[in-house]
């Protein structure tokens, strides 16, 4: 298989190098955190760190050691680090399969100052040993780096030298999905095949065998509403009736349970409604975004989407992949497609299809976002091909360009 350059996660792994907290690798099964430690540990040889001082151990491929005994994993750890005087880069994969692995990297990390340790940590149900971890060591003293299926700017590298257009390109993208190990697989069938495969693996393994699942019937059929019900504006209550009048019979403390389950797996991705006004947090009315269009496409295509969903999606994924806290903005009884917040920086979007086949819609979004009383920045992306503009402070942008410049 190819390797993918994932400079971006390569970068950020970079600037949380050595800064005394561990690193956790979060974020939707095969979305390629494996591989981003591997690229990691290359940037660290690189960059003249000795291999002798970089120990990776994938508790999946290790033999002959006894993973009941938290004692003997330490002990197994410790032999791999001994003798070693500089500082030691630790990298733990499927770290998940060790019994009680959340006292294992306490005890390792308590002991930091004599073994001078720099910790690197992933593996299956990524949420799940992030929480463990913070309970086990305090949030202060972890760092997560949450990892997404495939950019576009990422796909459009890996096959640049394809020479098809970014037009072409973004078609397949939103058509096949972004998921890595898929590139280059342009079989229907064998992609829906892995792609039920996948859900079927989160949901027994990162869902099932790590909380409380009495049906998993129910909880599919949630997976499906979301998937069905993309961009639209959602409360337990409508879920639960959606559920309720298919005979499956759910209250809405158990549909609040397995919402939370389906976002730690991060098979969607929630957008709260937010009121740039006032600066707060609206209570209700959630949106949800697919973390993969592959999955809606090929495993839950009843509905499919209009285009002006699937450039949203396309969109918050981009936006949350950059760290922002993404939220549905709701100004004077209109809606902000999206609020971008990151520390002190603030960014508007309205996302329109076409503003040439709907200029109506066009000139109300534009108004819209002329209605915010501050100077942070203001964009209208559109499935349009037209060159960037800026018009009263606006800039009006294609989603491709968009895309494109974001890293």
């Amino acid at each position: 298989m190819a390797v993918i350059n994932r400079e971006f996660y390569v970068n950020k792994l970079n600037e949380l190098k050595n800064n005394n907290r561990i690193k956790v690798l979060t974020g939707i099964k095969r979305s390629g955190k494996s591989t981003i430690m591997d690229l990691f540990i290359n940037s660290l040889v690189s960059n003249g760190i000795s291999e002798n001082n970089i120990i990776k151990i994938n508790f999946k491929n290790v033999v002959n050691i006894d993973l009941t005994s938290k004692n003997e994993i330490i002990s197994y750890i410790k032999s791999k680090i001994q003798n070693i005087d500089d500082k030691k880069y630790l990298f733990l994969d499927e770290i998940n399969l060790v019994y009680e692995f959340e006292k294992v990297i306490s005890i390792l990390f308590n002991e930091n100052n004599n073994l001078h340790m720099d910790f690197y940590i992933s593996g299956l149900n990524s949420k799940m040993i992030l929480s463990k971890i913070i309970n086990e060591i305090s949030d202060e003293n972890v760092s997560e780096l949450k990892i997404y299926p495939l950019s576009f700017s990422e796909y459009y590298n890996f096959y640049l030298k394809d020479k098809k257009t970014k037009k072409d390109l973004y078609k397949k993208f939103i058509q096949y999905g972004s998921f890595p190990a898929l590139l280059n697989n342009n079989n229907k069938d064998e992609i829906k095949i892995k792609l039920e495969d996948l859900i079927n693996s989160i949901i027994l393994n990162d869902i099932v065998e790590y909380s409380k699942v009495s049906s998993t019937i129910i909880l599919k059929k949630i997976i499906e509403y979301f998937y069905e019900n993309i961009g639209v504006i959602t409360t337990d209550n409508k879920i639960t009736n959606a559920l309720n009048a298919t005979g499956n019979r759910i209250s809405s403390h158990t549909a609040d349970n397995y919402i939370k389950f389906i976002l730690n797996a991060f098979i969607v991705y929630e957008v709260k409604r937010y009121d740039p006004k006032f600066k707060k947090i609206l209570s209700s009315g959630n949106k949800y975004y697919a973390s993969d269009l592959g999955i809606k496409n090929f495993l839950y295509s009843k509905n499919p989407l209009s285009n002006s969903y699937l450039l949203e999606n396309i969109v918050c994924l981009e936006l949350l992949k950059h760290n922002y806290n993404v939220y549905v903005g709701t100004i004077n009884w209109t809606e902000i497609s999206f609020v971008a917040i990151k520390n002190n920086e603030v960014k508007y979007y309205q996302i329109i299809d076409s503003i040439k086949n709907n200029e109506r819609l066009y000139k109300e979004q534009f108004k819209s976002l002329l209605s915010i009383n501050d100077n942070y920045p203001k964009y209208i992306i559109t499935n349009d091909e037209i060159e960037k503009y800026n018009e009263q402070g606006i800039e009006v942008i294609n989603v491709i360009d968009w895309l494109l410049e974001q890293n």
